[in-house]
């Protein structure tokens, strides 16, 4: 009897750790990104505004997307780079070009790495 309760417990415990770490988990691939003027993003333009950025994929290849509430406002291919120290805030670096500016980067508050977005053209990164 004791030794039933006891593995119950310890089956309650583990549910709880695997749950805390799926929402860990879940949390750790998005950010806040604030949006102060138009700007392209795969051919979209985003409004100005505040975005909830969500990254998927393996590996340094990932799927960025942007979302308004919970309505999908854009999405782009990214490449996810390795820094050495920890982003201080969100940052975001626009190119300008003859159409307006263009999203090239995100560096997510908290996290030692940046996301690249595949430039229109199809190639990745700044020039």
């Amino acid at each position: 009897m004791k030794y039933a309760k006891t593995v119950q417990a310890l089956a309650a415990a583990l549910l709880l750790l695997v749950a805390a770490g799926a929402w860990a988990a879940d949390k750790s691939n998005s950010a806040t990104v604030k949006i102060f003027d138009p700007v392209m993003v795969n051919g979209k333009t985003l409004a100005p505004g505040e975005y909830k950025v969500t990254w998927e994929g393996s590996g340094s290849d990932v799927q960025v997307s942007f979302l308004q509430g919970k309505a999908v406002a854009a999405t782009a291919s990214a490449t996810v780079v390795a820094q050495d120290s920890t982003n201080d805030r969100t940052a975001t670096l626009t190119k300008q070009d003859g159409k307006g500016l263009e999203l090239l980067e995100i560096r997510p508050q908290g996290k030692k790495e940046t996301l690249r977005l595949a430039e229109v053209g199809g190639s990745s990164g700044q020039q």
